[in-house]
């Protein structure tokens, strides 16, 4: 991490320079005081700069177990900060959720298709008693389907949002 931090900074900087470290004081501090941005912007929602949506099958099964949106929305702050997640691959994510403040390694196991600063959503979740994972054929249709909706531009999505085959995920 600070590797990328004092990269980023360097482009930051914009005095030309080709190295990350700063030659004076006045720059020493415009790079800390970026530092300090970068790290509160490293950890703040992730949702502020992307959209959010669940199948309309997982919102009707999400609310049948009691899941909130606040729940939903922690878990796509994980998964954009790799914490807690399984990265199935094909933009595909397997994420964990707590059941009744138990916690989340005996709760429910919910599909994502995630792309970072682009869009995710919600696809498939199932209790961990009920199934252990998804098999082969299903992560198959999953990435494509994933592919597929990474690809779409932003009229396609909001023509699914519109027909009602896909929700927004909002804060509540």
């Amino acid at each position: 991490m600070r590797h990328r931090v004092t990269s980023t900074l360097a482009l930051l900087n914009n005095t030309g320079t080709a190295h990350p470290w700063p030659s004076n004081t006045n720059e020493y501090k415009y790079l800390k005081l970026m530092q300090l941005a970068l790290t509160i912007l490293s950890q703040c929602d992730i949702l502020i700069i992307m959209k959010s949506y669940e199948s309309k099958w997982f919102a009707k099964w999400a609310k049948k177990n009691g899941l909130t949106n606040g729940q939903l929305l922690e878990a796509l702050s994980r998964t954009g900060a790799e914490l807690g997640v399984v990265d199935l691959g094909g933009y595909i994510y397997k994420v964990r959720i707590g059941k009744n403040n138990q916690g989340r390694s005996g709760g429910y196991r919910t599909i994502l298709a995630f792309k970072a600063n682009k869009r995710s959503i919600f696809l498939f979740g199932f209790e961990k008693n009920d199934q252990e994972n998804i098999d082969k054929n299903q992560l198959l249709l999953y990435k494509e389907y994933a592919k597929t909706f990474m690809g779409m531009t932003e009229n396609e999505i909001q023509s699914l949002v519109e027909s009602d085959k896909i929700l927004i995920l909002e804060k509540v």
